[in-house]
This record gives structure tokens, sequence and C-alpha cells, in this order.
């Protein structure tokens, strides 16, 4: 029996105009994955984990996934565990994409039990607070009556406390400043010197807050850290008070507060007419740094978190469709910048540092960062089109073109981004397995059908200018698979159907969507060009082990060609020069009869409906049999 041999996959395309009824125009969703930890890096269990009314709870490895979450700006994350002050994040969802969204509890300082019907104190740790009576109520806004627990947690901002608060320190502002403030813009950057989270729960439990008619009285401890002198403050100066608004997510600017000292200590003194987050802070109109991310193959990563560090100041965004981010920086600051992105349920990132020095940047554009590269491998797909003649001793002109698509989650590990084709210099060749080469895919019951295989729908397409080949979807092992199906049976003879392409064929790619993979509808016109074809001169040959084999061929105009070879359980890959011939060695074949292909390849990455890189494979050439003895 001769065997053809299958040499890539591939993704792809479709040409605009061609539209059908059975494409998905339903509603697009996403989700949000990402790690909630200690401050300490520990991971936390059992975390609520709340956006646009989707909640999830933390594994014991401290991972969650938000299902089901519409595309959006500003999504906010709200993350809660009982003993622990809540903390919120946010994040930006472009379309059918994961993004990250990682955050960071911090365990209450303490507890104390008041009555609501008359006035009270409460000291934890050196952050006080009074309230007056009567002043507590229920979510519904009636009047809460009876005892109350303050949960009081205090935040250096200094320190590596700052994680437990919402530390995107973009806010809003009302341009009220104070006598060691500037009157600044709307949107502004926030230097800390202290934060605090009051929150009170009534006897069942249940979340209380405060009347706006009786405000409590808060006095917390400051630091200015190692904060330039510019920024400092001192006794007696004037600051604004700023809360979290979990609506927006963002700080807004509440008031004005001052600044004392008692026994050495500095704290900060202001009035609260609710309570969430608050926060002692000066805002400054920021400038922007931007950059972009990118995964081990030079791919962009789409929804990736950016968080930018600053000592002075810090904010986060998420990466756009192309992997570039802005966020807010304060010139003359040194910033650590961490690109985060979640694949297999893992976290993958990578961080640079850089001082910001304003060169390169202005009011219409941003101070530049070099790129962030992450080391994770996130193809999540492979279509191989192939346009081969295969010759046998029969027949020296078997037309044996063909299409295979698969799609699977993303697998992270490095390994699977390894193409022996692509990795090989000119003059060099790679020798394993078949069971090596398979390891391009994830692991699957069937080699190349991973385990976790995606549907893109009920068919996949691939057209060229004057041809539709439509792959239907089929279940092997229960996992969609889309494989050109190359004979039928009309009741009297096998009939062949193989699709046939030629050089110089335009492909494009379509998929209907599937809602429940997330993956929408998917056009990509002019994916690939059919390179060339290569024509083997001889169309019988052996090789002798410890001999070496010469061979010519025609259509070389490409700088390079691949010939591969078979025998038993060994593969052979090698790259040559594009001049019409070139020898290979039988070192470390086994005996047998196998077969030996020589083609053009054309390789690229494309980006799926969510955004994911899917591997294009597209080689023309001719396979024939070969007997190594």
């Amino acid at each position: 029996m001769i065997r053809i041999i299958a040499l890539g996959l591939l993704a792809v395309g479709c040409r605009a105009g061609q539209n059908y009824e059975d494409v998905y125009t339903g509603p697009v969703h996403g989700k949000v994955s990402g790690l909630v930890t200690s401050i300490d890096g520990n991971p936390l269990a059992d975390v609520s984990v709340t956006a646009q009314d989707v909640t999830a709870v933390t594994a014991e490895d401290g991972t969650y996934t938000l299902l089901d979450v519409e595309p959006a700006e500003n999504i906010v994350i709200e993350f809660s565990k009982q003993g622990y002050a809540k903390n919120y994040t946010s994040t930006t969802l472009h379309s059918w994409e994961t993004v990250a969204s990682n955050a960071s509890l911090i365990e209450a300082d303490g507890f104390v039990v008041v009555d609501s019907t008359t006035p009270s104190s409460v000291e934890v740790f050196g952050t006080k607070v009074r309230f007056s009576e009567n002043s507590f109520f229920n979510s519904d806004g009636s009047q809460y009556t009876g005892e109350v627990t303050v949960q009081v947690t205090h935040v250096d901002p200094s320190t590596q406390e700052v994680w437990g608060a919402p530390t995107d320190l973009t806010a809003i502002g009302h341009s009220t400043p104070s006598s060691t403030t500037k009157d600044f813009a709307t949107v502004s950057q926030l230097v800390s010197y202290g934060m605090v989270d009051v929150a009170l729960f009534g006897s069942e439990g249940e979340e209380l807050n405060i009347s706006s008619d009786t405000p409590a009285f808060l006095e917390i401890p400051i630091t200015n850290g190692d904060l330039p002198e510019v920024y400092q403050l001192s006794p007696g100066d004037t600051q604004s008070s700023w809360s979290f608004d979990p609506n927006v997510g963002k700080w807004v600017e509440e008031g004005v507060g001052t600044v004392v000292e008692e026994d050495g200590v500095v704290s900060f003194q202001f009035e609260a007419s609710h309570f969430s987050w608050w926060n002692c802070d000066q805002g400054f109109v920021p400038s922007c740094a931007s950059g972009r991310v990118l995964d081990i193959t030079g791919f962009p990563v789409r929804g990736a978190e950016v968080t930018c560090d600053g000592n002075q100041s810090f904010s986060t965004a998420t990466t756009d469709d192309d992997g570039y981010f802005v966020c807010s920086v304060l010139v003359g600051d040194e910033v650590t910048f961490t690109a985060t992105t979640v694949v297999d349920s893992r976290l993958w990132s990578q961080e640079t540092v850089q001082f910001m020095d304003g060169e390169g940047s202005s009011a219409a554009e941003c101070e530049p960062v070099k790129n962030l590269d992450i080391d994770v491998c996130r193809i999540a797909g492979s279509v191989n089109v192939q346009n081969v003649v295969g010759a046998t001793e029969v027949d020296s002109t078997l037309q044996s073109d063909n299409i295979a698509a698969f799609f699977w989650e993303p697998p992270g590990d490095l390994k699977y981004c390894n193409d022996p084709l692509e990795s090989l210099e000119v003059g060099d060749c790679w020798v394993g397995t078949h069971e090596e080469v398979q390891r391009a895919f994830p692991e699957g019951a069937i080699p190349g059908i991973p385990d976790d295989s995606r549907s893109v729908g009920s068919w996949f397409e691939v057209r060229t200018e004057k041809d539709t080949y439509r792959v239907d979807q089929r279940s092997v092992d229960a996992q969609p698979n889309y494989t050109w199906d190359n004979y039928s049976f009309d009741g009297v003879e096998l009939v062949d159907q193989r699709p046939e392409f030629q050089a110089g064929d335009i492909l494009d790619a379509q998929a209907p969507g599937d809602y429940s993979s997330y993956f929408g509808a998917w056009e990509v016109p002019g994916f690939a060009v059919v390179p060339t074809a290569t024509d083997i001169d001889s169309d019988d040959t052996s090789l002798s082990i410890g001999s070496s084999l010469s061979l010519t061929y025609d259509g070389h105009d490409a700088e390079e060609v691949f010939v591969s070879v078979y025998s038993g359980d060994t593969q052979m890959f090698c790259k040559f020069e594009d001049d019409g011939q070139f020898t290979i060695q039988s070192t470390n074949l086994s005996s047998g009869w196998g077969g030996l292909s020589v083609f053009h390849l054309e390789s690229e990455l494309f980006a799926g409906p969510d955004g994911l890189p899917i591997r294009t494979q597209v080689f023309s050439g001719e396979t024939i049999p070969l007997n190594v003895e």
C-alpha cells in the first residue's frame, strides 16, 4: 500500500461577499480569567468573583474563569472573601477572546462590634472611625437597628500591601485644588499616601452602609514612603480625599482632609459620606506609555492585562486586537510593565522596567515601551491545504490534494510551538519519529486530534476563485474534526472526489461559528497563495542504508524547498536551496517501503475569531514511493 505523506497543517479565510444563511449572527460573548492571591502571592481558594452578574469561585490554585461575559470597555470585576477586604479590577473585552485580570486580597486588620443606635468610636491599629447614632442603613435604603460589625483594613501604599487595594490609581477629579495641589484635568493619576477599607455588616452578615446625612469621621496613618520631596506631605497640609467607585472602576475625588501629627505618627483626617475604599492622594495630569505584547511566535496577544507599576503611580491596561496597550504614567518615574495572559488555566507573564524620561512622547504620542514577549504557546488550531501529486507504480500522476483542519484550546507549553520545518536552516535535516512530529499538536487519543478539540461550526470552507470546498464537521472519538472526505460510494464504484488546487490559487476560508466554543463567524480572505508545485524527475527510487540519494526536480522558483522522507516509523525533513536538485543521506532512516516528497511551503499564523493564532500551512509538490534497503 502506498501512503501519501501528510506534510502539514493550516488555518484559513474567505473571499469577501460569500455569505450564508447558516453563519452565526447571534450575541457575542467572551471570558475573563485570572489568578487571585494573598498579598504574599499565595493562591486563594473560595474567592467570589463577579462581573456583569456573572459569578465564579476560585479553585484551590486560585484560578477562576467568568463565562458568558458581554464585550464592553471598563468591565469592573469584584473579588470578595470573608475576612478579607474586597478588591476590584477592570478590563476590556473586545469580542470572543479570553482576557486576563488578576487580583490580590489583603486580610482585614480587625473587627469591632458597635451599637447602631448610639454614637461609637472604633480604633484598629492606628485607624480611627467615629460614627453618629442611627447612621447605618440596609442595601435597600431602610434604616438598620442592631449590632454592627465594623471591619477595618488599612494599606500602606509604600509596601506590598498596596496590591490588596484597587491599585489602578487612574482617577476622576473635580478640579478643586488644595494648598498642596494644582488644578488638574478631569482624568488624573494619583500618588497615594494611605488607603483604608471600612466594611459594615449586620447581625445576619448582610452588608450595610452609612447615610450621607450622617458622615463618619476617619483618621488613617499615612506615609511619604520614598516619594520625591515635591510630592511629600507635612502636618498642617490639606489634601483631597478620594473614594473608589466600583460602578466605574475609578477613584473619585470626594472632599478635602487635613494632615496631622501626634506622637510622631502622621495621619490624615477626613469625613466619609459612604463606605468603600478611601484614599489620601494627590492628583496629577498623567503622561502615557504605550507598548505591545507578543507571544513566543511573535503573534500579538489580545486581551492581555498590563500593569504599569511606578514608584509614584500605578495603572492597568488591556491590550487591543493587535496586542497594543496604553497606560497612565508620570514622567520622571521608573515603571515596571508586566503583561499577563491566561492559557490552559495558567498565568504566563513577562515584565520590563523602564524610566519614563518623556523622550519620544508628546501631546499626541505616548512614550514607547519595548515589546513584552511572553514565552507561551497560544496556537489554537491548524489547517492544512495540500496541492500534491502522488506517484505509484501504476499511476505516475495520482492527484492527492486535500484539506484538513483542527482547532483546540491553546496548550501554553512551548513544545507545541516547535515546528521542525520552521526551525530548519538551509542544508539541515531533522530526523525523528511520527510521534515526535505529532507533538506539534496537544495530546489526544488520536494523533492530530486533541482531547479538547473545539468546534468552529457545522462546516469549514476553503475557496479558490473557481471552486468552493466545504468540509462538514465530523465527530471522531467525540471530537469535532474537519477533514475532506476523499471518496464516496455511489453503489457501484468508489468515486474519487478530492479537491483540486493549482499553483497560484488565492485561498479564502470561512467558518459559521459556534457559540458554545466561543467562536464567532470567521472569514479570512486571501490567507495564502498556493505556491509553485515541484515535479520530481524520477518516479521510482531506492535508497540503501549508509548511502545517499541525489534527485532533480522541476518547478524551482523559490528561495528554499522542503524534502520529506519516511520509512517505517522514521520521518525526516530537510530544507534545501531551491535550485532544482538535492541530495539526502540515509543516516538514521529505517529500512522498508515509504515515501519521498518535495514541496514548496507557505506557512503563516492568522487570528481566529477569539484572537488566538491559527497555524496555516499550504504546500505544493509531489510524492513518490521510496524503498529503503
